[in-house]
């Protein structure tokens, strides 16, 4: 595949991708919509040599990981048609602090589809019994933890049940919202019981540093040596992925792509930490607060 061709792949996978829509993008740009000179302009971060298969690469992975506007919206309809009495039962919680996701996935997805199958659904009634948490997609869950926890402390009958449904969710924040809604509970002295649901369940344990569909890098860079030499000490997890793993992740359609697109990643990530002041808990492929490459 030509890089040209790579290039039209990724915008035409991020063609509905909201930022590029956006008032900010459209004055800035003069026009909606992510355009080929956008990517062929973030290319230019990663090494020439290897850029046309670095776009092969990542175009593949982003037709594989991303989700559409559609694909959320017959997710979340497909959840409504199957859930009609429960819903007509419970509350919708529109409750997140920080972000518009839930509001949006509520009220541009949800309760359109629940107006349209005439159910009598209602937000944030603090009065029932059993309540339904909605949001799209699940990192680390401290957002989720955050929200469901302000709630269960401040407004939580005595009594109810939850359910926490999500587009898509990594395994790592499903655990680390166990952990917690487990102990804020216990804590609260409330009757609660939650169950959480996912349409779309992906790795990234890093106790099981084999099986994960993330950016895991198994080698170390050149120019990375300085930054795992600081956190290679005594760390929690694994910073490194080994080379036994146990199955192929979906999202990668062979080990040296994945290879290439962790190294790259790696590479244009430790340049941009060289450019701050203060990284805070920044690492070269996103913000995590283990020691780890991100």
């Amino acid at each position: 595949m030509p890089i040209t061709d790579s290039i039209n792949s990724i915008c035409q996978t991020l063609s509905d991708y909201e930022y590029y829509h956006s008032e900010s993008f459209v004055a800035q740009n003069g026009e909606a919509g992510i355009q080929p000179h956008h990517v062929e302009r973030w290319l230019e971060q990663f090494d020439g040599a290897k850029r046309e298969d670095f776009a092969r690469a990542f175009a593949k992975v982003l037709r594989k990981s991303y989700l559409s506007k559609e694909t959320i919206k017959d997710r979340l309809s497909v959840i409504v048609r199957k859930n009609k009495n429960y819903l007509n039962c419970c509350s919708l919680l529109d409750i997140q602090i920080n972000g518009e996701s839930q509001s949006r996935l509520i009220y541009d997805f949800v309760i359109p589809q629940a107006n349209e199958l005439s159910i009598q659904y209602s937000v944030n009634d603090n009065l029932k019994k059993c309540f339904l948490y909605i949001d799209d997609v699940v990192f680390s869950g401290g957002r989720v933890s955050e929200d469901i926890i302000e709630w269960i402390n401040k407004f939580a009958p005595m009594s109810c049940n939850i359910v926490l449904y999500f587009v898509c969710s990594y395994s790592y924040g499903v655990y680390n919202i166990n952990k917690r809604l487990n102990e804020a509970i216990k804590a609260s002295g409330k009757k609660i019981e939650y169950k959480i649901v996912c349409e779309d369940y992906r790795k990234n344990n890093r106790i099981v540093r084999d099986v994960t569909d993330i950016l895991h890098p198994r080698e170390v860079p050149p120019e990375a040596a300085s930054f795992y030499e600081e956190i290679n000490n005594a760390p929690r997890y694994p910073i490194l992925r080994t080379y036994q793993q146990s199955g192929p992740s979906p999202f990668f359609e062979s080990e040296a792509e994945r290879a290439l697109l962790e190294e790259q990643f790696v590479i244009a990530g430790i340049r941009i930490l060289s450019q701050l002041t203060n990284r805070g808990n920044w690492k070269p492929l996103g913000l995590e607060g283990f020691p780890s490459f991100g």
